[in-house]
């Protein structure tokens, strides 16, 4: 809440005379260096909240022009009491501007920010306020108003202290039988007994319910006291282009109002322009007085220039008595304020104006409304809800929270209540009870909702009878719209005003809007009378194209599905199907009677696999039984063996090897057991067996690695090269490095050639353990296995060796690589760098990085960032910057964790302003990447997260200074998992 009152300080009066002996020049410049301290003090108490004391700036002349003369009137001497004053908010209008919004509600009624109505800004103010005798107004489609009324505010859910709100509709009275509100002063008029009968009622606060705004209105009235004021009138500065849509006031250097002018044309307009009050003579000689303006409230308005004029927010407070004497006695005749009264009543009355430099926008029209919504999405709105000391009320409608499924959202305003599934939302706002579906991409839309909630059965009920739910269907794209209450927009649809505008962040390519395009086309026959045309179409599956149908599939005809698998394969096709979580639709592929031929096992492949990595691997066992059941549903190379029972077939090993890589070992082997139980002579094979020990490995279960080792053994399988390198594997991750080189002296025992599998994890185990004795050993016995290190090999002794701090031991690996032919890659040098960037040794690193690139190695990304946290960490910003612009240049743009560090950098240095600006970009690039520490613990239940919340509401500008400072808000940090 912000007020500027009209020169109005809390400060003592300033010397307007110097000595006698001080020349002309000399006491104008002291008056002008008195001035700028008065500037300052003016411009701190513009923005200031309530003000204890009040001091008026008036310009004189008593001595002649040179000499400003500042005066102190008298301190404040009675305060408003809100007990004493009463809140008319009017709401009965047309609506005209807001149509068809206002079609079947008043303009109040009109949902605004997802879940409030317009109503909810004044009535919320006035409690806010301390203001609880308010009386709302209500003529035209009123009974939404009514309704919402009734439930927020008169039901129960806000108290009152000796306070009430009353809703008075238009009545027929008996001395006018139209019963119509005339006006908005005719309104208050045919109601005027109830100002009588609140005797205590001293002021009165006049509101619209069609703006948006946050305002303390006994700031206002407080003025309005001070001033002993009959009316004063709430203005904001506005520009040129909207000057004509609000009544304008001019008033002089005291505040009082001099003329009021109801939305002003042409050169009415142009008069109400202000100008400079004050212009200060470059010669030092002469202060001149011009007409009045808005240039003494240039610390409140900014850039004067661009906002000259002074428009009334429709916000009015009156004396009581002055406003029976205006409606009742003076002009009875006259029905509204901005048009009539208003501009009659600056002439014989104190009128004042009260300058309010806070957020504020009229919605009273359709663009008004639709910009004023989608800027709330912003990263940093003029404007927010949320307000832990002045909140905003509306009804509470106990709504579940909002539901998100494998959605995209970028800048968005998302309601309770909501039900969207795998859509794309960017820059809208989405009300209560909105629903989503499938495929929906929704941007720069305000969707309202709805009044009521349609759980998932109502609306799939709905839709199997033909019908269409509330909310939108699949694959519909809307853009640039409004949204009204509780529409229905079935599927496959697209809205989009002819004159949208474009995206603020595309991140599409024309490689992406290629396959969009293409996939659109490729969809359109699919969902044809004739989809086997197809093939003519001469569309290729490419993985964009298919990434772009995946979330149209659930679209699709049964029809369709066979023309599907052709195009694309049965595997594929499967996996599109299953990927979206259609099994019954891929089922139907995959037995379909159409098909000359059943389709290849592998093309169940993908469904049993993503049965378990959903967690059902029961689901995935059913599958295996009935094709194992039913060998006829599906064909089996040569090469992969028959489907006897006698021997380990393709369809345990295709199931088998589902279950262990989507980390269901245990139900792998208890297949197994199961197998070997119920089938007699049926013995797992080494393939199996190779399979089962990978999952308990992946699971990092050594002791089931090694139980299951021996069991093979015992069943008299001799293991493959596989097998070694899967279990030598698994020891070298738990760290036991000497049995895995015990298992390759068993290997060439048994007559098994090792290769680089069995013999690189030995040797990245000894070197991350520091051995290097052995990792060197183990190196010299690579030509007796028959085995030449590659890269990998020496690439984990350079790790080691880093790791450890032994650099030394680190150049004779890179040496040696040199000396073998085999030449470092980005990698190799990443782990210098890492080494490096621990001790902050600059000059290595720069060295090795200009090594790197002369000798034409290309660094990759981690090599930046290794640089950039070496420089950083150095306090070096100079180079730090350099760093970052090389990075471009080399294709890679800075992610989170580079614009981190730089801003840790530059908050070190003191460079606030510079950091600030940084993270800025960070938010309005929308850069999300992984940052390398969490900041917030949430508490876990088996393994699943669950955020409680806080107590507490820390506002975005809180977070930043905290974020700034090096502390750490509340919640979670960006991106962190």
């Amino acid at each position: 809440m912000q007020f500027t009152r009209a020169l109005d300080v809390n400060t003592r009066p300033h010397p307007t005379r110097g000595s006698g002996d001080d020349s002309g020049i000399e006491r104008l410049t002291e008056r002008l260096n008195i001035g700028l301290k008065h500037e300052k003090s003016l411009k701190h108490k513009c923005f200031g909240g309530r003000v204890a004391g009040t001091a008026q700036c008036v310009l004189n002349t008593d001595i002649g022009a040179e000499t400003p003369h500042f005066q102190a009137h008298s301190s404040r001497k009675s305060y408003a009491d809100a007990n004493r004053v009463s809140a008319v908010i009017l709401g009965g209008g047309t609506g005209a501007q807001l149509f068809p919004l206002t079609s079947t509600r008043a303009t109040p009624a009109v949902p605004v920010g997802g879940g409030y109505r317009l109503i909810d800004i004044p009535m919320s103010n006035c409690f806010n306020s301390g203001i609880n005798k308010i009386f709302v107004m209500t003529q035209f489609n009123s009974a939404s108003l009514n309704r919402h009324i009734h439930r927020t505010y008169l039901g129960g859910e806000i108290s009152f202290t000796d306070g009430s709100v009353q809703v008075l509709a238009a009545t027929q009275m008996p001395e006018e039988p139209a019963g119509w509100f005339q006006g908005t002063a005719d309104a208050i008029r045919k109601f005027i007994w109830d100002y009588y009968v609140e005797k205590d009622i001293e002021h009165i606060v006049i509101l619209c319910g069609d703006q948006l705004y946050r305002m303390n209105y006994m700031e206002l009235v407080q003025k309005h006291v001070d001033d002993n004021a009959d009316i004063t009138i709430s203005c904001a500065p506005v520009d040129k282009s909207r000057a004509s849509n609000y009544g304008l006031v001019r008033f002089d250097d005291t505040g009082r109002v001099l003329q009021f002018f109801e939305k002003p044309k042409g050169d009415d307009l142009e008069s109400m322009e202000s100008l400079s009050v004050l212009l200060y003579c470059l010669t030092l000689k002469l202060l001149m007085l011009q007409r009045v303006d808005t240039s003494f409230l240039s610390y409140a308005i900014g850039d004067t220039q661009k906002l000259p004029y002074i428009a009334s927010m429709g916000v009015y407070v009156f004396k009581r008595d002055a406003l029976l004497y205006l409606l009742e006695s003076k002009y009875p005749q006259l029905h509204d304020f901005g048009s009539e009264i208003l501009p009659r009543a600056v002439l014989e009355h104190n009128v004042q104006a009260c300058i309010f430099t806070g957020y504020w926008e009229d919605v009273g029209t359709i663009k008004s409304f639709f910009d004023a919504n989608l800027a709330l999405t912003e990263q940093h709105p003029k404007f927010e809800f949320y307000d832990p000391k002045t909140p905003f009320f509306t009804s509470s409608r106990y709504l579940p929270p909002t539901q998100l499924d494998k959605c995209k959202i970028k800048g968005a305003f998302i309601s309770d209540g909501c039900l969207l599934s795998e859509c794309v939302i960017e820059h809208s706002v989405i009300g209560i009870c909105s629903r989503l579906s499938s495929g929906c991409e929704v941007k720069d839309t305000v969707m309202m909702g709805a009044d009521f909630y349609q759980t998932k059965e109502e609306a799939l009920n709905l839709l199997s009878s033909g019908k269409v739910p509330i909310g939108i269907g699949e694959n519909t794209k809307i853009r640039n719209c409004i949204i009204d209450i509780n529409a229905k927009i079935g599927r496959n649809i697209v809205i989009e005003n002819s004159m949208s505008r474009p995206a603020l962040h595309s991140d599409s390519t024309p490689a992406a809007t290629a396959d969009a395009d293409a996939a659109a086309a490729l969809l359109t026959i699919l969902q044809s009378p004739d989809p086997a045309r197809l093939p003519a179409a001469g569309i290729a599956p490419t993985p964009g194209l298919l990434q772009h149908l995946r979330p149209a599939l659930h679209a699709l005809p049964d029809s369709a599905l066979p023309v599907l698998a052709r195009w694309a394969g049965a595997a594929t096709a499967v996996s599109l199907l299953a990927s979206r979580g259609l099994f019954a639709a891929s089922w139907r592929l995959l037995l379909s009677s159409s098909s000359p031929a059943p389709p290849p096992l592998a093309a169940f492949a993908p469904l049993l696999r993503r049965y378990a990595r959903l967690g059902r691997a029961t689901a995935a066992l059913r599958a295996f039984r009935y094709l194992r059941r039913h060998p006829d549903r599906y064909t089996v190379d040569d090469d992969d063996g028959d489907d006897s029972s006698s021997a380990v077939s393709p369809l345990v090993l295709l199931t088998v090897d589902a279950l262990c890589k989507e980390g269901h070992p245990r139900a792998a082997v208890q297949l197994v057991e199961h197998l070997r139980r119920d089938e007699p002579g049926w013995a797992p094979d080494v393939r199996a067996y190779n399979i089962l020990l990978n999952g308990w490995s992946r699971k990092r279960r050594l002791d089931k690695v090694e139980k299951l080792w021996a069991a093979m053994r015992a069943a008299g399988v001799r293991p493959t090269v596989v097998s070694y390198g899967t279990f030598v594997d698994a020891l070298c991750v738990m760290r036991r490095p000497d049995q895995a080189m015990a298992l390759l002296d068993q290997m060439r025992e048994e007559g098994i050639d090792a290769n680089l599998l069995t013999c690189n994890p030995i040797v990245y185990a000894l070197a991350q353990a520091g051995r290097f004795g052995d990792a060197h050993k183990v190196l010299e016995k690579f030509p007796l296995y028959g085995v030449a290190p590659n890269i990998s090999t020496f690439n984990s002794l350079v790790l080691g060796y880093c790791k450890h701090g032994d650099l030394t031991g680190a150049s004779g690996v890179l040496k040696a690589m040199l000396g073998r032919g085999i030449s470092p890659t980005a990698r190799t040098y990443n782990y210098f760098l890492m080494a490096f960037a621990r001790n902050r040794n600059v000059e290595l690193g720069m060295n090795l990085y200009n090594k790197m690139i002369n000798n034409g190695y290309e660094p990759d990304r981690l090599t930046y960032h290794l640089l950039i946290k070496l420089l950083c960490e150095s306090n070096r910003l100079e180079l730090t910057l350099q760093m970052i612009q090389d990075m471009r240049n080399s294709g890679f743009e800075p992610d989170l964790a580079t614009s981190t560090m730089l801003i840790h950098l530059l908050c070190r240095r003191h460079q606030f302003e510079e950091a600030f600006v940084e993270f800025e970009h960070i938010l309005d690039s929308c850069v999300l990447e992984n940052q390398s520490r969490p900041f917030f613990v949430a508490v876990s239940y088996n393994q699943d997260p669950v955020m409680m919340g806080t107590d507490l509401y820390e506002t975005k500008e809180e977070s930043l200074k905290l974020l700034l400072s090096r502390k750490v808000p509340i919640g979670i940090e960006t991106t962190q998992r």
